[in-house]
């Protein structure tokens, strides 16, 4: 074998190694890379939600249909309404914490926080009960302002009305309540993060008169109210053992919505100085 035929054999064993070391080399620099590198994520988990709410009358009777509820998840699109025996589903939920909402009109709300969705399924929601908010009117709402009481520093609120019962309300015992809410411009209402003065004035079955004292020197010295020449005040009726939610982002339990609220009336509040 001649000198050069063997260089030649040498050079080319040498340039394919040469370029072998060169790819291993490449292949290992991007492998590091990778480790900066976000891929594309893969299709979203899906799963559905079943489950049945149902509605009760002013006596907590089953109603005949429990049709017509609508069931969402607050801010997203998914929606949909019970049938006539309350089943609803929801259907491709993406996978995650959602608020759940049931509502009809003229009924209590449920409301259900931070519900997880794992996909991969179906999930079955505990069932759920809807009543019918009291369909009375509050009449002779007033409100006056009374410095006389022992031991307050501020004074107190006296509160009184009369709440006439529906038709369907007749048989029922003693069981709606009065709340009242408390702020400083007519705007006010009985949403949940209002002010809640009151919420045990029990309506007297023989008159339907309620009436409140709001003693409010443990309010204003703890800063929940402001101290000020008057007050805005209105009142709701509610059942006072009536279906609840939890509300965390507010910290009670919350009975919405509540039945046809009363005329919006001020007091006045002397301040001394």
């Amino acid at each position: 074998m001649s000198c050069s035929l063997v260089f030649q054999i040498f050079g080319i064993n040498f340039m394919n190694r040469l370029l072998f070391l060169s790819t291993i080399l490449m292949i290992s620099l991007s492998l590091s890379s990778c480790h900066n590198f976000e891929g594309p994520t893969g299709p979203k988990l899906k799963g559905n939600l079943v489950g049945w709410t149902f509605l009760s009358g002013q006596r907590s009777e089953t109603m005949e249909s429990h049709s017509g509820v609508k069931i969402s998840i607050e801010g997203t699109q998914y929606e949909t309404s019970t049938d006539l025996y309350g089943y609803w589903e929801l259907s491709d939920i993406n996978a995650g914490t959602y608020n759940l909402i049931m509502s009809k009109t003229g009924y209590n709300t449920y409301k259900e926080f931070g519900y997880g969705i794992t996909g991969n399924g179906t999930a079955y929601f505990n069932q759920k009960t809807l009543r019918q908010v009291p369909n009375g009117t509050i009449e002779d709402f007033t409100a006056t302002f009374e410095d006389s009481l022992e031991g307050e520093s501020y004074g107190a609120i006296m509160i009184s009305g009369r709440y006439l019962r529906s038709s369907d309300e007749y048989y029922i015992p003693s069981r709606v309540y009065i709340s009242i809410f408390l702020g400083l411009d007519s705007t006010l209402s009985g949403l949940p993060d209002q002010h809640e003065i009151s919420r045990s004035a029990a309506v007297q079955w023989h008159d339907s008169t309620f009436t409140a004292i709001y003693h409010y020197s443990d309010a204003i010295e703890s800063g929940d109210i402001q101290v000020s020449n008057g007050y805005y005040l209105i009142a709701y009726p509610k059942w006072s053992r009536g279906p609840r939610y939890y509300d965390p982002t507010i910290n009670q339990n919350v009975q919405w919505p509540l039945g046809k609220e009363s005329n919006v009336i001020f007091v006045d509040i002397p301040i001394e100085g």
